[in-house]
């Protein structure tokens, strides 16, 4: 009786022991994880939405400012000058935009790109969190591909529709 009362001490003891370890490494871990989170959740996806945003409306303008530069040399004709020649390769230059890359596709290459960010970002945090259960593993990376997601099309809408509105594109044509 006196050892099986010894042992369950010994147990005891350890298991306590266990416990303060396992608690002293998530408060290690809490920092990195937590910034892990941030990253996957708000700093991906708002960045992929600004970017896009801001590209969508960046090839607006210019192809807009390129039929612009075309009315313009129709109406002039084809003398500019010394300094008007200089001028107008660079202004004529603006009409090989035809040539980008459209934005659906750019949104499409963004797109992956955080998912990827995220499911990558999802799995080391599952890893550190949980282990190597594959059920959370899937359960983090559903719910933060989720919700990065939906953060990403808000920025993109929200950032696309503010700055068309601030700077409306169709008072840029130039009659």
């Amino acid at each position: 009786m006196a050892s099986a009362s010894k042992a369950m001490l010994i147990v005891s003891t350890y298991l306590k022991d266990m416990y303060q370890v396992n608690e002293e490494l998530k408060s290690m871990t809490e920092e990195v994880t937590s910034t892990m989170r941030i990253q996957a959740t708000l700093l991906a996806p708002l960045s992929a939405g600004i970017v896009v945003s801001i590209t969508a409306i960046i090839v607006q303008i210019l192809v807009i400012l390129g039929k612009s530069f075309e009315s313009i040399s129709s109406q002039l004709g084809t003398s500019y000058g010394t300094v008007g020649d200089i001028g107008a390769g660079f202004l004529f230059s603006i009409d090989n935009l035809r040539k980008i890359i459209p934005i659906s596709a750019f949104q499409l290459v963004v797109g992956v790109y955080m998912i990827e960010i995220v499911t990558m970002l999802a799995i080391f945090l599952s890893s550190i969190g949980n282990g190597e259960e594959s059920f959370m593993k899937r359960l983090t990376i559903a719910k933060l591909l989720a919700i990065s997601t939906a953060i990403y099309f808000l920025t993109f809408f929200i950032t696309y529709y503010m700055f068309t509105a601030i700077m409306p594109i169709s008072k840029l044509l130039i009659p």
